[in-house]
């Protein structure tokens, strides 16, 4: 069975919902969503990686500084019809496998 539950456990946090809000405007840096959303940089942090392990976000290098974006896979998710269920299954099934599982253990 796929572990959906996992994917909602890094979707359930307000923090992380935030993030994901903030960068379907525009993609930025841990700093820059630290100041938008008032938050510790360290907890801004943790989250994006939870987000990437996840497969939600990517980070690209731009210079010395790593900016955070919507990873094209969960655009596409986003626009899939179906249920939520089998919009996550389908996720972890094409993006995520067991580095999402094993990141959340």
């Amino acid at each position: 069975m796929v572990p959906v539950d996992r994917c909602f456990s890094v979707l359930g946090n307000p923090l992380r919902l935030k993030i994901i809000a903030e960068l379907k405007k525009n993609p930025m840096s841990v700093s820059e969503l630290a100041s938008k959303l008032k938050e510790e940089r360290s907890n801004v942090s943790h989250s994006l990686a939870l987000l990437k392990r996840c497969n939600f976000v990517k980070v690209e290098k731009n210079g010395r500084k790593s900016v955070y974006s919507l990873s094209n896979c969960i655009v596409n998710d986003l626009k899939m019809r179906g249920t939520l269920i089998e919009i996550m299954e389908m996720h972890i099934k094409q993006h995520c496998g067991s580095k999402c599982i094993e990141g959340l253990k």
